[in-house]
């Protein structure tokens, strides 16, 4: 699984975790970052498995490399983290990080808190008719989460949840919030 940052259009870094290795770092990001952190600032962001890995990648950076992020904005983001790392992060990052939820999608769910998983960051949700949300409560999400289902009931779309996940579902939305910004 492999994780790819940018700044100032240049492809920098990668990150890789190989099960039984655990995390490769391409240490020719941390030197070149090292020598443009005082001049660029750092934004890191994905979608899907890539929002989990530039978490996972961000912490990296703050925790072990002492690299600081200007903020990481991630879309339909799995759980990246288990509780104790979730707490971690958050001590550090949370103010910096945004993970953004497109109404019913369903990745956005996995792995389940159950098996011991923990979103980190910002909650930022995108209701069924466009609106943003900070941190919304259990019954709005299922309230909003319902009528999401019954929407897209009504356009045909009886895969709603893995639609919602898609990337052009989020481009969509976000470009129409910042139509009535």
């Amino acid at each position: 699984i492999t994780c790819l940052i940018s700044c100032n259009n240049q492809h920098l870094f990668w990150f890789t975790t190989v099960p039984g290795q655990g995390d490769v770092c391409n240490k020719s990001f941390v030197t070149a970052f090292q020598g443009i952190a005082l001049k660029k600032r750092l934004f890191v962001t994905g979608h899907s498995l890539g929002a989990g890995m530039s978490q996972v990648a961000t912490s990296k950076l703050e925790f072990e490399e002492g690299l600081y992020p200007t903020a990481i904005y991630n879309f339909g983001c799995p759980r990246a983290f288990n509780c104790k790392g979730a707490d971690l992060y958050n001590q550090r990052l949370d103010s910096r990080t945004y993970r953004v939820v497109n109404n019913n999608d369903i990745v956005c769910n996995l792995p389940f808190e159950g098996m011991g998983y923990s979103h980190v960051g910002q909650f930022k949700y995108i209701t069924a008719d466009g609106e943003l949300r900070d941190d919304p409560d259990y019954w709005r999400l299922l309230l909003d989460g319902v009528w999401g289902k019954v929407k897209a009931l009504g356009d045909l779309n009886i895969i709603d949840a893995v639609t919602d996940h898609l990337p052009q579902s989020y481009t969509e939305k976000l470009e129409m919030l910042s139509k009535r910004i």
